[in-house]
């Protein structure tokens, strides 16, 4: 799946995708990267600069630091689809946890600075 329409069709299942406005929802999708990962690799590492907002399509992705494997169980696995972005996405400040894959993954990615620029032209959607 690699296509606007069907990644929006994928999402109508997200009750947050769902509620948003159609002109956010074209938006998003417009400025979505589709990115693979394989078992066990880093979307994004703790103390990396802000790198945009997430929805994971398929797969599932673990939070936490990968040094704390031995807590795996504590750590929390999101299943799709899900939105994710951290803190960082809104204060520019690194970032404060790990993203690795669990499996197989594909995500969404609009990159930080896009969405930034949208927002600011688009100050209501914030």
């Amino acid at each position: 799946m690699t296509n606007g329409a069907g990644w929006r069709s994928r999402l109508l299942s997200d009750y947050w995708f769902t509620y948003l406005p159609a002109d956010l929802q074209d938006s998003l999708l417009d400025a979505a990267r589709q990115r693979r990962k394989t078992p066990g690799k880093l979307l994004f590492e703790k103390g990396d600069p802000p790198c945009g907002l997430y929805v994971l399509l398929e797969g599932s992705v673990r939070m936490g630091g990968i040094d704390e494997q031995r807590l795996a169980p504590r750590l929390k696995e999101v299943r799709p689809p899900y939105w994710f972005g951290e803190v960082s996405l809104f204060d520019g400040m690194p970032r404060m946890l790990d993203a690795y894959s669990v499996d197989q993954t594909i995500f969404l990615q609009i990159p930080h600075e896009t969405l930034v620029q949208w927002l600011e032209k688009n100050p209501q959607h914030w």
